[in-house]
């Protein structure tokens, strides 16, 4: 079977007609006009190649007067993070306006302005507004100060954007109205307005039933009251929110003694003071209610462990003194008295300390 083929002759065949096998084509050509170059391409030569229609254009030039290839290595080293091929990137730079020159002459098209400037893209100098938008986030309002002239591409440090969803501006919002909801009902506690916190605390409450410091401070507001019972209520929330919260179980310690439920009493003391080994108030409290049973050597231990902490409160020195007094160790509790005295800036106190002082010495010398 016999097929007729067109022969084409040629002295350069170039296989393929893609970015590459064109470029080859057209330097053979310049090499030599008058030999013949032929490009063999399976389809359009306008789409063929492995590069996609458009990445063959010519994004950089190093425009004389207005930049060098040592600008543009600076500038694409930025844009990179440092990760390019800087002597391949550099030789494309310093051959850019060459190649441009070429196209030229080839009859492509470089838009210039109407003074023959080329166009360069680049955002103009000026102050932009931007607006940052998302669905279900906040629209950001920014202002970019591009204003400045560079007589040198610079990198710009932009700032970090974040955006920030609707709901949690909500929460934010909801929080931060809670925080001065919270500061104001402190402050009316402080000033002994206790029905005023009361209705601010209840209402924060409703609104997040799960605030524990709500629930606290409304304990304090009722304990103050003297309504204990109120207060039992909101104090066991508030450790059930916060267990690990020593202060709530020195409250409900306070309430119990208050109402001379000794044993109760105790035992949320002890509780604050696993939870807070420093908690000088409970030690205090624990050792009178152990005074008061007359249980003097367990109030000392009390005592002198509060002291451990704080070791020159008169209250502390002033019990410790009259447990030693129980135990009949005058001269040791003439010792803690006199530190009492020492520290105490309550003039009836003193005088009362110094008469107690004197009768021991009284009794030592009998």
């Amino acid at each position: 079977m016999k097929n007729d083929y067109p022969v084409i002759e040629c002295d350069v065949l170039v296989i393929g007609g893609g970015s590459a096998g064109a470029m080859a084509a057209i330097r053979a050509k310049e090499m030599d006009p008058d030999q013949t170059v032929v490009v063999f391409e399976k389809g359009d030569i306008k789409y063929s190649g492995c590069i996609a229609r458009g990445m063959d254009a010519l994004n950089i030039v190093a425009v004389p007067g207005l930049s060098t290839p040592e600008l543009y290595i600076e500038a694409n080293s930025m844009a990179c993070e440092g990760i390019m091929d800087e002597p391949v990137n550099y030789r494309m730079a310093q051959r850019s306006w060459e190649m441009l020159r070429k196209l030229e002459s080839w009859d492509v098209c470089f838009p210039t302005d109407e003074k023959g400037e080329y166009k360069l893209v680049g955002i103009p100098h000026g102050i932009y507004n931007v607006a940052i938008s998302k669905d279900g986030y906040r629209t950001q309002n920014l202002e970019w100060d591009f204003s400045a002239t560079q007589d040198r591409m610079q990198k710009i440090e932009m700032q970090t954007i974040v955006m920030v969803s609707e709901e949690k501006i909500q929460q934010i919002e909801r929080a931060k109205q809670a925080q001065e909801e919270f500061n104001e009902a402190r402050e009316k506690i402080g000033q002994g307005d206790f029905d005023g916190a009361i209705e601010i605390l209840k209402k924060m409450i409703m609104d997040n039933p799960d605030d524990a410091n709500a629930h606290y401070l409304l304990g304090i507001s009722y304990q103050r009251k003297k309504q204990f019972p109120e207060a039992i209520v909101e104090f066991e929330k508030t450790a059930k929110m916060s267990p690990s919260f020593s202060g709530v179980y020195h409250q409900l310690g306070l309430i119990y003694q208050e109402q001379q439920e000794w044993i109760k009493a105790l035992e949320f003391y002890a509780k604050a003071i696993e939870l807070e080994p420093k908690s000088v108030e409970s030690f205090y409290n624990r050792g009178l209610i152990l005074f008061e049973q007359n249980r003097v050597e367990e109030s000392l231990v009390e005592f002198e462990k509060a002291l451990e902490i704080k070791p020159e409160d008169p209250e502390f020195l002033e019990m410790a003194g009259r447990c030693y007094i129980h135990r009949a160790d005058f001269k040791k509790a003439i010792e803690y008295l006199e530190k009492a005295k020492l520290n105490s800036s309550d003039q009836t106190k003193i005088e009362f300390l110094d008469d107690l002082v004197s009768k021991l010495r009284e009794q030592i010398k009998k």
